[in-house]
Order: structure tokens, then sequence, then C-alpha cells
């Protein structure tokens, strides 16, 4: 398996763009005065190194997971049949199930150590089996919040967005998703607008 097929590129590149907007956050807030910037900055500064630490966490793991990625493409059926002299669905001196029965080597079975590592990468393998329909959501959520957070504003935004998205694309209840929404717009305008008095983003009809 090359190198870059190991790398779990999806994590990579959301990890990056999220790097890249925090540090764009940053720079923007630079000629903003001290009581606006301030949170801005903090959250900012807090989201880049986490972003950097995540990426280098992420290319340890990359190269760390190939022995045990081998040892579950040794496992399965594809990988190394059922072994020479086993018929399907007998269990080896391994532990390891032969034939297409449970001997996965992705569902527990074959041992704590493939088991665990695969559910290191269920997240990229959710990215990268996701279909245009799921991506397509995902981008206009995003859309929609930045687009909604320079026409309206903060406080309005964060709100519906919550509500919104929760409901619609969450599958949540309606009462949970608007108790939630609720939360979230008190909480942010009573603590950054109230308590602190720091300036938050605010749209074009706001």
């Amino acid at each position: 398996m090359s190198r870059l097929s190991r790398l779990p590129v999806a994590d990579l590149v959301s990890t990056v763009a999220f790097a890249v907007m925090f540090l764009g956050c940053y720079l923007l807030s630079r000629p903003w005065d001290f009581r606006s910037a301030l949170m801005p900055r903090l959250v900012s500064v807090v989201g880049l190194v986490l972003a950097v630490v995540h990426l280098v966490v992420l290319l340890i793991r990359a190269g760390r997971a190939e022995p045990a990625m081998s040892a579950a493409a040794a496992l399965s059926p594809a990988g190394a049949g059922a072994g020479p002299g086993l018929p399907s669905g007998t269990a080896d001196p391994s532990g390891a199930v032969s034939g297409s029965g449970s001997g996965s080597g992705f569902d527990g079975k074959d041992g704590p150590a493939v088991a665990d590592e695969a559910d290191d990468w269920d997240a990229e393998y959710v990215f990268a089996t996701a279909g245009r329909t799921a991506w397509l959501s995902a981008l206009f959520w995003i859309v929609l919040f930045f687009g909604s957070l320079g026409l309206f504003g903060l406080v309005i935004t964060l709100p519906l967005f919550a509500f919104g998205y929760l409901r619609f694309a969450g599958g949540v209840s309606w009462l949970s998703s608007a108790v939630y929404a609720l939360c979230a717009g008190t909480l942010v305008y009573l603590v950054f607008d109230l308590l602190l008095e720091v300036g938050m983003p605010v749209g074009i009809f706001s």
C-alpha cells in the first residue's frame, strides 16, 4: 500500500481548510481595536493551534497505520481467502474465520487490534464513500451560514442556523432544535455583547 493511499485525505483537507480559516480570521481582526479584537483573536489562535496539532496527529497516525491495515487485508476474504486446507467458515489457529462469514477484520471478531484500527478509519471511510448529495448538502449549509452571517450578523444567524441545521439536516425534534437554538443565541448575546462588551460580526441588514 502506497504512502499516499494511506493518508486520510479528507481529514487532511478539512484540517488545512480550518487552519487557513482561523489564520484569515486573525488577520482580519488586526485593524480592530483591542476590545473588539480580543475574542476573535483568542478563538483564532486557539483554533489555529488545534488545527496544526491535529494535522501532525493525522500524519503520525497515517505512518503507523500500515501494519494494522495490512493485517486487516490479510484477514479479509478478499485478501487471504480461506487459506490452504481450510474450508469456508473454519477458524484457523490465528483466530480468524475464513470464508465470507464474519471474518471481515472490521467487525471486532478478528482481534482487538484490528477492530481498534477499523474504528480509527471510520471517519475517513465516511468521507471517502460520501455521495454527491452528501457533499452538496454540506456545502449548502456552509454557504448558508456564512451568507447569513454577512447579511444578518451573528446574533440572528446563530440561533436560526442552529435550529435549521438540527431540524432539517440532523433530524432532531422541533422542540429540541428550538431549545438549543434559543439557548445558543441567548448565551452568545449575554456573554459577548452584554457581559464582555465585545463587538460581534454585524450584517448588512442588522
